[in-house]
């Protein structure tokens, strides 16, 4: 019985190491983010104030990203795909 529960835990601890809980792939979309920002020259006028994320099954991730420029705070949708290793993000009113 032991080592079965052993077994378990090993596999469960196998496959949840090197994937981001969701508040630090949060984290790292935030950073992505920040960097696209100082990329496109816009860091001194745009910055992020909050995201959150929601992981809805499989690779998808969507949540709201507020963003203050210009006076004012502004909610936005994103979209972040993550497949343990690479993620993409996607703000498609800002497309």
């Amino acid at each position: 019985m032991k080592k079965i529960l052993f077994l378990i835990l090993f596999v469960t601890m196998l496959f949840s190491c090197g994937r981001l809980s969701e508040r630090e792939l949060e984290k790292e979309v935030k950073t992505a983010l920040n960097e696209a920002l100082v990329e496109d020259g816009l860091a001194g006028e745009i910055s992020i104030v909050d995201l959150d994320l929601e992981h809805q099954g499989g690779d998808r991730y969507t949540g709201t990203v507020k963003m203050r420029g210009y006076g004012e705070v502004e909610s936005y949708a994103i979209y972040v795909d993550y497949d343990g290793e690479y993620f993409t993000w996607e703000i498609p009113a800002l497309l």
